[in-house]
C-alpha cells in the first residue's frame, strides 16, 4: 500500500511455502484512503478531573517562587542565560494544586506496577536528553502567524509570540557537543539547512502573563514560521487540552514545566514532576495527559500520563551534586509517562552551563524505579486504576492521525485477513516511492511513515518513519527496515537494440525471492510489478 509519484500499482509478495508458483497481492492507491476509513479502531479515554482526590503539595515552594521579585523583561530572553534564571526562579508555573506540583513521594503502588516497569525495561539505564530549551518572551511581544501543517485539527489558533531567535530543540548543546557535521548557526538550525528532521520543539514562555506556547516540528521558512502542531497552555490555571486532543508531546501535556533547568540544579532542588518517553505505550492515557499514540491494549504497557517515581530506598549518596537534585526530584515529584522513544529518557535543557550527565544516569536501571496512583476515594478507584470514563469508536471518514514515531520493529508479519503486522499489531503503511533522504522531514511532516525505493534506514529513523530499501546481503537489519524491496519492475523489458534486457521469468523472481527470504527471514520483501503481472503460474 503506498502513495506515489505516479498512479501506480504497489506489490507485496507475501512470505509462503509455494510449490512453483508466484503469488502476489496487490492494492490500488486510489483506494487506499477507502481501505483506512474501514478500520474499526477502540479506544479508552481516561478523564480523570485533574486535581481530583487528596494531594500533597509543597508550601515552601509557592512562598519561595512568590517572594522572588521577577526581573523586568523587555526583550527575549534565552534559557541559558542568568537573566532567564532569575525569571525562571520567580515564574510560577500552574497552581499549587496541580499534577506536575503534587508531591507523589507517599502515594500507592500500582497493583501492576512491576510488569509495568519490566515491559519499559528493568535492566535498561536511565538517560537524559539535551533537548528542551526555551525562550522568554515580554508581554508585548509582536505575535506572528504560525501555519500548522499537520494537525491543525488539534492545534489552537494563532497568532502567536514567536521571536525571530526561537530556539529550535537541542540547541545549542546538541550542536555543540554530539554533533559531527559542520559548525551551524541558530538560523542554520531554525531553517534546518541539513535536514535533520527531528521532533524540533519549539517552546515560547511569557512570564508576566504566565502563557505558554509550544510548537512541534517548528521551522522557519521565506515566508515566515511553520509547524506540525501548536499548543498553548495558560499557567494560572488547572485547564487540560481538550479531550483526545494532542499537544507537541503525544500525550497533550506541556512540555515547559517538565523541563529539568540550570537554575535548579544550581539551587539544587527540581520542585516539579519531570517527562519521560519510552518505547512501547498503551492506547490509553490518564489525567493529566489527553491524548494516546499506540495501538497496543497491553495492560503491561504504561498509558500516557503514567506516574513513575523513583524508589524511596535508592541510594543518591555517591552521585554529584547535579543528579542528586536531578534524583530527588524523581524521588519526590516523578515523572510523566509523556511520549514514544528512547526508554527511561528525562528532559534536560540543552544549557552549556550544565555539565554532562550522562555516564552518571546511566547507573541507575528501570528495576529502580516504579509506578504509582493518586490517592482517590474508594468510589472512584477500582484495583487502584481510575474507571473508564467513556469508550469510543473512531468510524469516521478520515485517517487516524498515525503515532509520532514509528516504534522498533520486533516483528513484521501478514494477518489473516492479509494486513501487514508490526509487533503483532496492524500497521497501516503510507509511502513514498524513490525519494531522497532530504526530503524526509518533508514527508513525515506530510503524514507518510514509511519510505520506499531509495529507503535509508538511518535517515528514516532520524525522522520516526521505517525504510523499505534494495535488499543487500551485507546490510545488518536493523529496527527501522520494516522489508526489503525487489529488483524495480522486473517483468519489464529494459532498453533498446544491442543493449536491451528482456523482462525477468515468474521463475527468476520466484528463486530470487526465495534466496532474499532465507537471508532475511524476519522481513517481509515488497515488489513493484507492471499492471499485467498480477497473478502468473510457471510449471
Amino acid at each position: 500500500m503506498a502513495i506515489y509519484n505516479e498512479c501506480m500499482i504497489d506489490r507485496l509478495i507475501l512470505p509462503s511455502n509455494r510449490s512453483k508458483r508466484l503469488e502476489v497481492f496487490g492494492v490500488n492507491t486510489h483506494r487506499v484512503f477507502i481501505i483506512a476509513a474501514g478500520f474499526v479502531l477502540f479506544g479508552i479515554f481516561l478523564t480523570d478531573d485533574a486535581s481530583s482526590g487528596p494531594v500533597q503539595t509543597d508550601p515552601a515552594r509557592v512562598s519561595r517562587i512568590r517572594a522572588a521579585k521577577m526581573p523586568r523583561i523587555d526583550k527575549p530572553v534565552m534559557f541559558d542565560t542568568p537573566e532567564a534564571d532569575a525569571i525562571c526562579s520567580a515564574l510560577e508555573v500552574f497552581p499549587p494544586d496541580n499534577p506536575w506540583n503534587q508531591v507523589v513521594s507517599d502515594w500507592p503502588l500500582h497493583t501492576n506496577s512491576k510488569n509495568i516497569i519490566a515491559s519499559i525495561g528493568d535492566d535498561k539505564p536511565l538517560r537524559y536528553n539535551p533537548d528542551m530549551g526555551f525562550i522568554l518572551v515580554p508581554p508585548e511581544q509582536k505575535r506572528v502567524e504560525v501555519r500548522i501543517t499537520r494537525y491543525a485539527d488539534e492545534s489552537d489558533k494563532g497568532p502567536f509570540p514567536v521571536p525571530d531567535n526561537m530556539p529550535i530543540e537541542g540547541w545549542p548543546v546538541t550542536f555543540q557537543r554530539h554533533f559531527d557535521g559542520p559548525r551551524q548557526t541558530l538560523q542554520d538550525v531554525q531553517y534546518d539547512k541539513l535536514r535533520l528532521g527531528g521532533d524540533r520543539h519549539g517552546i515560547v514562555v511569557d512570564p508576566v502573563n504566565r502563557m505558554l506556547y509550544e510548537f512541534y516540528a517548528a521551522r522557519k521558512t521565506d515566508n515566515g514560521w511553520q509547524a506540525a502542531q501548536a499548543s498553548i497552555f495558560d499557567l494560572k490555571t488547572n485547564k487540560l487540552r481538550p479531550d483526545g486532543w494532542t499537544s507537541s508531546d503525544a500525550a497533550g501535556l506541556p512540555i515547559f514545566p517538565a523541563v529539568v533547568r540550570y537554575d535548579e540544579l544550581k539551587r539544587g532542588t527540581i520542585e516539579h514532576a519531570m517527562r519521560v518517553t519510552v518505547r512501547k505505550t498503551r492506547r490509553a492515557y490518564i489525567a493529566p495527559a489527553t491524548h494516546f499514540a499506540s495501538r497496543h491494549e497491553n495492560i503491561d504497557y504504561p498509558r500516557m500520563g503514567e506516574r513513575l517515581r523513583l524508589r524511596q530506598d535508592y541510594d543518591i549518596s555517591g552521585f554529584s551534586p547535579e543528579v542528586q537534585t536531578i534524583l530527588k526530584g524523581l524521588k519526590r515529584y516523578g515523572m510523566f509517562v509523556a511520549d514514544n522513544g528512547i526508554e527511561w529518557a528525562i528532559s534536560v535543557a540543552p544549557d552549556p552551563r550544565i555539565p554532562n550527565l550522562h555516564g552518571e544516569l546511566r547507573r541507575v536501571k528501570g528495576s529502580d524505579f516504579e509506578v504509582v496512583v493518586a490517592p482517590e476515594s474508594p468510589s472512584r478507584v477500582k484495583n487502584n486504576e481510575p474507571e473508564l470514563i467513556q469508550q469510543t469508536q473512531n468510524t469516521d471518514d478520515s485517517l487516524p492521525h498515525p503515532p509520532e514515531n514509528v516504534e522498533l520493529i520486533q516483528s513484521v508479519s501478514v494477518g489473516n485477513n492479509r494486513e501487514l503486522q508490526v509487533n503483532g499489531q496492524p500497521f497501516f503503511p503510507i509511502m513514498s516511492w524513490a525519494q531522497s533522504p532530504k526530503t524526509y522531514p518533508l514527508l513525515k511532516s506530510l503524514g507518510m511513515n514509511t519510505h520506499v525505493g531509495r529507503g535509508d534506514p538511518v535517515a528514516a529513523k532520524d525522522v520516526g518513519c521505517y525504510a523499505v530499501p534494495s535488499f543487500q546481503p551485507g546490510v545488518t537489519e536493523n529496527g527501522y527496515i520494516l522489508a526489503w524491496i525487489f529488483d524495480d519492475e522486473p517483468d519489464m523489458p529494459r532498453g533498446k537494440g544491442a543493449e536491451a534486457k528482456p523482462k525477468k521469468s515468474p521463475d527468476y523472481v520466484a528463486e530470487k525471492s526465495d534466496e532474499i527470504r532465507k537471508t532475511s527471514p524476519d522481513r517481509l520483501l515488497f515488489m513493484t510489478l507492471t499492471g499485467h503481472f498480477t497473478v502468473e503460474q510457471s510449471t
